[in-house]
């Protein structure tokens, strides 16, 4: 395997005053003077990535550029964002020492010995800076929406709705396959349950179609075309490492190159094969639960009722019921009415048409809770 390396130059923008593609080596700006910021170093660019990841930026040849891309990755100054020479162990820009930490802030005499005037520390991230305010309007947003206000009310109406329904065990006919059929007497339900609906007077059976299956007939050769992979020669793939100073190392080395083909491989594979089933159809006597049309009763006072339903031994009952409440607000200058509903009898005679209720509802207009005035 062949390995070829060089060293690259990238560019970076200047975020103060927007001059583009200034060379990498350059610790500050040249139409400004602003110093290169901490976290640029990331974002060099050494031109547009090829497709076997190389980049094209140009070859560094100078002995001097050459050196400083070995020096090592640049350092920022805890003071003033300056990015520094690895090779260099004061601020360029404020003079502070690189051990120095910002509470402990570099004496006249250190910055002094720096080649040039101080200058403003960066910028604030812009993005980071309207994430923070974006977060502040949602968070006032929400707390200002779920603030509750607390007004008199009154029930305006209430409503219920009850109905029975009666089954009758009833023998019928039906029709099934024949190992559907469970032949036997059928047992009568006591107070409507524990029946057993039986199976008697098996008649009328015919011979008919009743599902296809699929069953293993034989064996055959079955050929498919597949892909596979093989080496078919060598190609350069190359990498870029950012070395932290406006240089990158680009490293290419050959390696085998994979295609792939298609090619025809041949099984032995088991056949299967559709096979018709019939099966005989019949009829017979047996009990169900039959169905006649719900008894109802509505009312708009305190007191639910069920319908009257007679029943014979053979007959059970189905009961449904809801209950519906609808009270009578104001919402600032405007009238509102919220409709909401009891889950039980228990809950709903609680309520009577014109009795005093609070009604608690947030900013965004939603009734979060409706509680009847104590007498």
């Amino acid at each position: 395997m062949t390995t070829t390396r060089r060293i690259i130059e990238g560019k970076w923008d200047c975020t103060s005053c927007g001059t583009r593609a200034i060379p990498g080596r350059d610790k500050e700006c040249p139409s400004c003077g602003n110093p290169r910021e901490a976290g640029v170093e990331m974002k060099f660019d050494f031109g547009k990535e090829k497709s076997d990841g190389s980049v094209a930026a140009e070859t560094v040849t100078d002995a001097d550029a050459i050196k400083a891309a070995e020096a090592g990755a640049d350092w920022f100054c805890a003071f003033c964002g300056t990015g520094n020479s690895n090779a260099v162990q004061k601020c360029g820009n404020c003079g502070a020492d690189r051990t120095e930490k910002k509470s402990n802030p570099p004496s006249p005499a250190s910055r002094a010995t720096g080649d040039k005037n101080p200058k403003p520390s960066p910028s604030k991230s812009r993005f980071k800076v309207l994430a923070l305010v974006a977060l502040g309007v949602v968070g006032s947003c929400v707390y200002w929406g779920t603030r509750e206000h607390s007004v008199p009310g009154s029930v305006l109406s209430t409503s219920w709705s009850r109905s029975v329904t009666r089954e009758t065990f009833t023998r019928g006919m039906k029709q099934d396959w024949r190992d559907n059929i469970r032949l036997g007497p059928a047992r009568m339900p006591v107070n409507g349950a524990g029946e057993d609906p039986g199976g008697e007077n098996l008649r009328a059976c015919v011979r008919k179609y009743r599902k296809t299956i699929q069953e293993a007939c034989g064996v055959q050769n079955v050929c498919r075309n597949v892909s596979e992979s093989y080496e078919c020669g060598s190609e350069r793939k190359c990498s870029v490492r950012d070395k932290g100073n406006g240089f990158a190392e680009e490293v290419c080395n050959s390696v085998p190159k994979t295609c792939t083909r298609t090619v025809q491989k041949c099984a032995n594979e088991t056949r299967y094969c559709d096979r018709r089933i019939d099966d005989d159809w019949c009829t017979f006597d047996t009990w169900s639960w039959v169905s006649v049309v719900p008894v109802e009763l509505r009312g708009e006072d305190s007191s639910p009722r069920w319908p009257e339903v007679q029943t014979g031994a053979l007959d059970r009952l189905t009961r449904q019921e809801s209950y519906g409440v609808k009270v009578t607000y104001s919402q600032g200058a405007d009238a509102k009415e919220h409709a909401f509903s009891p889950r039980s009898e228990g809950e709903y005679v609680r309520w009577r048409r014109g009795d005093q209720v609070r009604v608690q509802y947030n900013n965004f207009g939603a009734v979060t809770a409706v509680v009847p005035v104590e007498k």
